[in-house]
């Protein structure tokens, strides 16, 4: 599927490829929503429980400080932190907590959440997941759950029926694995098929532990994907290097952003006082500076992706460090 990186997919495409690759979530589809709470929640009749969705996600990748930034903004009143925000349905298997639609709403529906919302409706619910704009492997993708269910149940098929001597079988001749089953290659094939892929421009060589962890750094790889579902005006793009720099000034543009009122002094202290989250920054205090020749060689790996990122967000803060920058 091919489409402007800047242009959101029509609504009817959605829909089309939620129902294909999430029949949980089509299924509640069109959401009733209350008119009267800020955060988007909802009845299936009129006697059932109220449920709700976060209002918005903090997305970033792995030490990218949006655990930093979560901690900050729950200072604010009007964000209430009495849920789990941090359940990974973006990036984890049903099986994972996250669970399926019913059980991943549950977790913004509980009882302390809901009276919160009842005491302030112009609250907002918040989802900061780590690692939900980027991932280091595909298949642990929310839409790529079907593929996982595919693969699964064709391992299992083999394990169940394992192959008889001298009977052609497509688990035959594999290899025996570590668990005591047999490497069915052909289900690869099949799950593929019952996948709805995404289309992310990754390298090819990201396919084995060390390379796919550079997948995290590929912004502008990933970028498209989220401005084919959200308009310009409903995604907020920070450097975490800036937010790092001058915390408070970010979380005061979040704030902003989301339409909150002004904090309170009281709501700014407690923000500010959050203990520093910059694990990359830890880790070179706790190991020194990487030697220069690795430095040289991540920098010109990335560099084109930086300039991708930059020139498709119009903004040259994201030239890292100049990694990619014109000159």
């Amino acid at each position: 599927m091919t489409h402007s990186p800047h242009t959101p997919l029509p609504l009817s495409t959605r829909l089309a490829e939620v129902r294909a690759a999430a029949p949980d979530v089509f299924a509640e589809l069109p959401l009733p929503l209350q008119p009267s709470l800020a955060s988007p929640c909802w009845r299936r009749n009129e006697t059932s429980r109220l449920r709700c969705l976060p209002a918005f996600f903090v997305a970033g990748a792995l030490q990218s400080g949006t655990a930093d930034l979560w901690r900050r903004l729950k200072a604010h009143s009007l964000i209430p932190s009495r849920h789990d925000a941090l359940s990974h349905w973006w990036t984890n298997h049903p099986r994972s907590r996250a669970g399926n639609f019913e059980t991943y709403t549950s977790r913004f529906s509980g009882d302390a959440t809901l009276a919160a919302l009842d005491a302030a409706p112009d609250s907002l619910l918040g989802d900061a997941s780590p690692a939900s704009f980027t991932f280091m492997f595909a298949e642990s993708l929310r839409l790529h759950y079907r593929y996982l269910d595919a693969f699964d149940a064709c391992y299992r098929e083999c394990k169940a029926n394992p192959p008889q001597r001298g009977a052609p079988s497509a688990c035959a001749n594999r290899k025996k694995g570590s668990d005591g089953g047999y490497r069915a290659d052909h289900c690869y094939g099949r799950a593929t098929a019952a996948t709805s892929p995404l289309s992310f421009n990754l390298p090819a060589f990201a396919t084995t532990l060390l390379p796919a962890l550079r997948v995290v750094g590929m912004y502008s790889a990933f970028l498209p994907e989220w401005q084919a579902y959200f308009a310009p005006e409903r995604l907020l793009v920070l450097p975490s290097s800036e937010h790092f720099a001058r915390p408070m000034r970010s979380t005061r543009l979040v704030w902003r952003w989301l339409g909150l009122r002004e904090a309170s002094q009281q709501e700014e202290a407690d923000a500010r006082r959050v203990k520093e989250g910059d694990e990359l920054e830890q880790t070179v205090r706790r190991h020194g500076e990487a030697p220069a020749h690795h430095s040289r060689a991540v920098r010109a790996f990335y560099a084109p992706f930086n300039r991708d990122l930059a020139e498709a967000l119009d903004d040259r803060r994201f030239y890292r460090g100049n990694w990619g920058a014109p000159s």
